[in-house]
């Protein structure tokens, strides 16, 4: 037996969000560790999935490191695969163009009336 225990492998992750009303809710997310991967997707459009600090609302303007986010990228408007890079505990958000939707129709969140449209994103230092 080794002395040296052999790191788990990486995991994939299949977050699904869904529009309920005005909002777009994600499944639940758990157990996320560096070189995890993750797919965001939804049935019913076109998601838009966004990191932020949870100080300052307002996306940070192009440029800006992005320790904000689990992946290297801020916003995710796609179903590839994310390959998680950094650790911390993310806030994010996400939105939903359902199908046959004009430009401006996304639902989802808003820190008054939606606010369960995203949630935290949390990856440990160590497990």
């Amino acid at each position: 037996m080794s002395a040296n225990p052999q790191p788990l492998s990486a995991a994939h992750h299949l977050i699904t969000i869904s529009v309920e009303g005005v909002h777009a809710i994600p499944t639940m997310i758990v157990g996320a560790d560096i070189g995890d991967t993750f797919e965001f997707s939804t049935p019913v459009g076109e998601l838009k999935v966004e990191f932020f600090d949870a100080t300052k609302p307002d996306l940070p303007p192009p440029g800006f490191p992005v320790a904000l986010s689990p992946f290297d990228v801020l916003v995710i408007r796609d179903s590839e695969v994310h390959t998680v890079t950094n650790t911390g505990r993310f806030k994010f958000r996400c939105f939903v163009k359902p199908n046959g939707a004009e430009d401006s129709e996304f639902k989802g969140w808003d820190k008054d009336i939606s606010p369960q449209s995203g949630g935290e994103f949390p990856v440990p230092h160590n497990r």
